[in-house]
């Protein structure tokens, strides 16, 4: 099993602000968490970085320290993703501009894959706001974990 499943605002944090030559340590931790399979995403968060510029070399990077970092969607996963949207406030995890431009939205698939049991944690710097539709609150509806990225540094108990 692996331990996190990293959102896209949580990979696009670390690729902007963590510069490799300035954070080698950080770099070093991470990309172990990485190779071991410890954490993770989804085949959506890879679309949604591509579309981003500059982060194609994130995504080309952790394909390179684990070729199976993206992972598409398991069927105890698709199904975990009907369950989200049959909450009827949870509709709007994909916006009506997404459908209709066909953007990429990896929000449900995050969520899934540790609801569905193939992660333990979602990591997102999104916060939980009341009446929100965001993953924080899809979490807490669920009974999810979800941690940002300095409680995922806490944990592994990274020190720099």
């Amino acid at each position: 099993m692996m331990d996190y499943a990293l959102d896209t605002n949580t990979l696009s944090q670390i690729y902007r602000f963590y510069y490799q030559d300035r954070f080698p340590s950080f770099w070093d931790q991470f990309n172990a968490l990485v190779r071991a399979g410890r954490a993770v995403s989804v085949s959506e968060v890879e679309a949604e970085l591509s579309r981003r510029s500059g982060l194609n070399a994130a995504v080309t990077d952790l394909k390179r320290l684990n070729p199976n970092f993206f992972t598409l969607p398991s069927p105890e996963e698709q199904q975990f993703i009907s369950r989200i949207f049959a909450v009827r406030q949870f509709s709007g995890l994909i916006s009506a501009k997404a459908m209709t431009k066909g953007t990429p939205v990896a929000d449900p698939f995050i969520i899934a894959k540790v609801g569905a049991g193939s992660a333990l944690f979602v990591v997102t710097e999104e916060m939980f706001r009341p009446n929100a539709i965001r993953i924080p609150n899809v979490c807490a509806h669920f009974g999810i974990d979800c941690i940002n990225l300095q409680q995922l540094m806490e944990r592994e108990g990274w020190r720099f």
